[in-house]
């Protein structure tokens, strides 16, 4: 059902008293826990969290490894470099780093290189592979592609949140590849976002988060680009940017619909404290089947009037609108009122 992250920044006292015992309490709920993952050559990855002593990749590596067996929820190691190149030689280097981890107990892996996936089954059958979310999948044809090349989970593109008839024929293609080949892929969309939808930045602000080498650097959130240019710079500017951002509205009902098309949500806070401990109030909000999930933008969208005829209207529109605002001026006429 959910899909939640490992934060490396957590304090003992928050992993012991926070963390550890809520992954107990809720995990009828969770499919897999996601952590970074240090192992050649993946040595930096799209979220920019620079790692660089070995002692502190082993210690997160033991911690994914300690939650697994204290809770019972699947670790899954994730390597989502777009700077890797998919060579041979890489190929074989990852191989041989993961081979120790695949024989402590970690069975699953989020992989970018879709080229490795058949082989890495081949190597370790017994492991469970997800596509990246920094090459999400945007179509039916593309899904199916990545079920053959072996997938189990594929996830997709976010903004396929504001494109239900593209989630629909993806259902349907899950339910073909069932029933004429017996194959059964998941589908996972990444649900609490804090970008636009198709954000055109997307893959250099991936690419900045990967080159970078220095641990007292900014990453691309703090940094220049993202003030001066791209995401804060929209949000300063736009009133209406909250409205647009691809991440799922905060009633529950808009969640329980998703999920005719989905099997796992995919939650943030693999680098912000914050945003996990609002991953973890979705998840206990969720389970006790309460009207409103996200309470955080539950907030903003009441202060700011999107309610009752606003909150239909607005709800309408952005099941279908595939963030096409170039032809749709509805999130800032509701921002006016």
């Amino acid at each position: 059902m959910f899909s939640l992250p490992l934060n490396p920044f957590l304090s003992k006292q928050d992993f012991t008293g926070i963390y550890l015992p809520f992954l107990k309490q809720y995990k009828h709920l969770l499919d897999d826990i996601y952590f970074t993952c240090r192992i050649p050559p993946f040595t930096q990855d799209a979220m920019g969290m620079v790692i660089d002593e070995k002692e502190d990749k082993s210690k997160l590596i033991k911690q994914a490894l300690y939650i697994q067996q204290e809770t019972g929820v699947a670790v899954n190691a994730v390597f989502n470099s777009p700077a890797v190149s998919p060579d041979l030689a890489n190929l074989e280097l990852f191989i041989k780093h993961f081979q120790p981890l695949y024989r402590e107990g970690i069975h699953r892996i989020t992989m970018i290189q879709a080229h490795w996936v058949s082989t890495l089954k081949h190597h370790f059958p017994r492991c469970h592979f997800k596509s990246s979310v920094v090459r999400p999948v945007d179509n039916a044809q593309n899904f199916v592609d990545y079920a053959l090349l072996g997938y189990d989970v594929v996830q997709i593109d976010r903004h396929l949140m504001r494109h239900q008839a593209e989630l629909k024929n993806m259902a349907k293609a899950r339910s073909k590849l069932q029933a004429q080949q017996g194959i059964t892929v998941d589908i996972c969309l990444l649900a609490t976002e804090q970008c636009r939808g198709l954000c055109p930045v997307r893959e250099e602000h991936y690419l900045y988060n990967v080159h970078r080498q220095d641990p007292d650097s900014p990453t691309y959130m703090a940094s220049t680009l993202c003030q001066q240019i791209s995401c804060h710079q929209w949000q300063d500017q736009d009133p209406a940017y909250r409205l647009k951002v691809c991440d799922l509205p905060p009633w529950k009902k808009d969640w329980d619909r998703l999920l005719q098309y989905v099997q796992t949500f995919k939650l943030h806070g693999r680098d912000d404290i914050g945003l996990l401990m609002n991953s973890l109030r979705i998840i206990k909000n969720f389970d006790n089947n309460a009207e409103v999930l996200d309470e955080i933008k539950y907030q903003f969208l009441s202060e700011h009037g999107i309610k009752g005829k606003k909150k239909q209207q607005w709800l309408k529109k952005i099941a279908n609108c595939q963030s096409q605002c170039w032809n749709c001026n509805l999130c800032d006429v509701l921002m006016e009122y």
